[in-house]
């Protein structure tokens, strides 16, 4: 979902640095700035995407675990 907000922006700065429209306008230090700061959104976007994966795979395996222990208590109060 952020992919969509988040590409079209980046893309965007990098054309605009790419092209000199940025360099007309702005110090290199700022350049320099702003080129860190987009390569930070990127690492932090993977880094949230990564984070989304580990609770997706956390929740399969508590739904899971939920599941054989309802089965088992199922069982076990059967058989009682």
């Amino acid at each position: 979902m952020h992919d969509d907000v988040e590409r079209p922006f980046k893309e965007n700065i990098i054309e605009l640095i790419e092209n000199g429209t940025i360099k007309k306008k702005v110090s290199t230090d700022q350049r320099e700035r702003l080129a860190m700061s987009v390569e930070r959104l990127d690492q932090s976007s993977d880094k949230i995407r990564e984070s989304r994966r580990t609770m997706m795979e956390t929740e399969d395996l508590g739904v899971s675990v939920l599941q054989d222990l309802i089965i088992t208590s199922t069982k076990a109060l059967m058989s009682m």
